[in-house]
């Protein structure tokens, strides 16, 4: 993508480092629609051992139907007896982060090459994420065929209004751990959106919502969302300017699928700060003004022998865009975690 002024709405990189797994045409597209379906990024048995785990974690029998729909409780709004919060719902999201399948996935060579290819660096965390188990609606169990109000239509997991521009370059991704049909709740997102925020905005009245679309515009948009069908083992990647969000699965299967993304090391270059920051190595691409270009510069092989480390990143305690500085905090995985990591890296803002 060229340079644009100063006030442009959002920050994106022009690609000029060697691509190891994505096309130039898969580049060529990513910055047309916003999104990408990769497929065979996870191999076939670490994806079903996933799909195994989060079966298991809320009690799904595919041979008893009606276990899919056990779980009514909203996981937002709605408590145990004991009072915690609910692990699974008609949303579909799961509250299963730490199982070892789930690691697995996450340290598939293959998904870090997808993200280091999109950021043009390998030196990437590895986020922390729920996991999605929706099964069809079925007029038998009516409480599944209310997603509830986080999860109804189109909706942004970043603030997109001026006063929040330029918004960073932030890439969002999803897995499906089983072949998964436009009809079965697959992922809708309006393509391109990213390109036409400014003119979309100064449409809108004053004092918007930050999280999603309202009224008219909301309706608009939900007819230009496209669902995207992709079969197991596939990433889904996006950025997060896109209106997105889950479609009613009305198909015959659940759909099940784990949240995964990568952020930078040098998150700078992509924040689109207002004053430099401090480097001891300056280069160009730690000056961007918004939405001017970039090239980050991929590490050399022999920086360190693991490409990516892990960060705990939760809708609910941290919201992007992200004001630095952070910290960074050493906590031990869990024992069920049998990780190959000495530990995992917590971000905590200060």
């Amino acid at each position: 993508m060229g340079a644009a002024d100063s006030t442009g709405p959002y920050v994106w990189p022009t690609q000029s480092w060697p691509l190891s797994t994505l096309t130039p045409a898969q580049w060529a597209s990513w910055e047309h629609d916003g999104f990408l379906i990769v497929p065979n990024v996870i191999n076939a048995s670490v994806a079903a051992a996933a799909a195994a785990a989060i079966r298991e974690f809320v009690g799904a029998n595919d041979s008893d139907l009606a276990s899919w729909y056990t779980n009514t409780l909203d996981i937002y709004e709605d408590r145990t007896p004991s009072g915690a919060r609910p692990h699974h719902g008609p949303c579909g999201m799961v509250n299963l982060c730490h199982h070892r399948a789930l690691w697995a996935l996450r340290q598939e060579p293959a998904l870090h090459r997808v993200f280091a290819d999109l950021y043009g660096t390998r030196r990437l965390y590895v986020t922390i994420d729920r996991q999605h188990f929706k099964p069809p609606q079925n007029p038998a169990y009516p409480a599944w065929s209310d997603a509830g109000a986080v999860h109804k239509g189109l909706h942004w997991d970043i603030d997109t209004r001026r006063s929040a521009w330029p918004v960073p370059y932030v890439i969002q991704g999803v897995v499906y751990l089983e072949d998964t049909s436009a009809e079965q709740g697959a992922l809708r997102v309006v393509p391109g959106f990213h390109r036409r925020l400014a003119a979309w905005d100064a449409a809108q009245p004053a004092g918007r919502g930050a999280e999603r679309p309202e009224g008219a515009a909301a309706a608009a948009l939900e007819t230009e969302a496209v669902a995207l069908a992709a079969p197991a083992g596939s990433l889904i990647v996006w950025h997060s300017l896109l209106p997105h969000g889950p479609a009613p699965n009305l198909g015959s299967a659940p759909r099940v699928s784990s949240y995964v993304t990568m952020l930078p090391v040098d998150a700078a270059p992509f924040l689109a700060l207002p004053q430099p920051l401090p480097s001891p190595q300056p280069s160009p691409s730690h000056h961007l003004r918004p939405h001017t270009t970039f090239a980050p510069t991929p590490p050399s092989p022999s920086a360190g022998r693991r490409p990516h480390t892990t960060l705990t990143l939760s809708r609910s305690t941290l919201t992007l865009p992200l004001t630095l500085p952070l910290t960074l905090s050493r906590s031990t995985p869990p024992p069920s975690s049998t990780l190959p990591l000495p530990s995992a890296l917590a971000l905590t803002p200060p």
